[in-house]
């Protein structure tokens, strides 16, 4: 019976650590904020904003940003901290945001 237990109470240990969920954001995700972000800072750059009106704004547009991607501030910026500890990934998903990014100045410029 003790065995039993043993082994029940291993099984279920191995489970509880095997299905660690990973709160981290996909790349495909990050890649779609990351667009965003960028579409939004070329925006702020580009308007003749008196002051620190930029400044204000930025912090209002990234909530927008985060709030149409349905994460929060902190899952993004845990999953950017991720990413930048693995800058194979991390660059690949910046490969894919400048794709991206060059695809939406194509069809504007056309």
């Amino acid at each position: 019976m003790r065995l039993t237990w043993q082994i029940l109470f291993s099984f279920l240990i191995f489970c509880a650590c095997s299905e660690k969920k990973s709160d981290y954001l996909k790349p495909e995700q990050m890649k779609e904020i990351l667009v965003d972000i960028n579409l939004a800072e070329g925006a702020l750059k580009a308007k003749a904003f008196v002051g620190d009106t930029s400044k204000t704004l930025a912090p209002l547009i990234y909530h927008e940003i985060f709030e149409q991607h349905g994460v929060s501030r902190a899952v993004f910026m845990e999953s950017l901290n991720h990413y930048l500890k693995s800058p194979k990934q991390l660059d690949k998903i910046y490969e894919d945001v400048i794709v991206e990014l060059n695809k939406i100045q194509n069809g504007i410029s056309k």
